[in-house]
């Protein structure tokens, strides 16, 4: 992380709940099914590459990719009824710029690749902004 800035994702329950039913509705009936993500910025007027910095998104990109749950997150979930396989890790990723937009895919399990959409989403705004 640059000295400039702190994380903007903390927590890997920093995300909207739904990811989380939705999870629970991928492990029950596609628990083993590869896809791949990818971010499409559909607003190709303005050139996000040129008002973010692509160190910066990296870098927290790289940071929420390290985070894991706490003891009390796990807890929190499991009181909230989230007792379903709610441990995950989020996949490597691929971050590249073509035709002045970033491109950003990640190919793994329809489970873990999901989870990146609202944090992607979370940090290049927070940085857009």
């Amino acid at each position: 992380m640059s000295t400039n800035s702190d994380p903007i994702i903390t927590s890997l329950i920093d995300t909207d709940f739904y990811k989380f039913t939705m999870r629970k509705f991928i492990q029950r009936y596609y628990p083993d099914e590869i896809v791949k993500f990818s971010f499409v910025n559909r607003t190709s007027r303005v050139s996000l590459p040129e008002l973010v910095d692509e160190k910066e998104l990296r870098e927290q990109l790289g940071h929420v990719q390290s985070l894991s749950l706490t003891d009390e997150e796990r807890t929190f979930l499991w009181n909230m009824g989230y007792s379903f396989g709610y441990e995950f890790e989020l996949p490597d990723f691929d971050l590249g710029v073509k035709n002045n937009q970033f491109v950003f895919e990640t190919e793994a399990t329809w489970c873990d690749s999901s989870m990146w959409e609202t944090f992607f989403l979370s940090i290049l705004n927070e940085l857009y902004s």
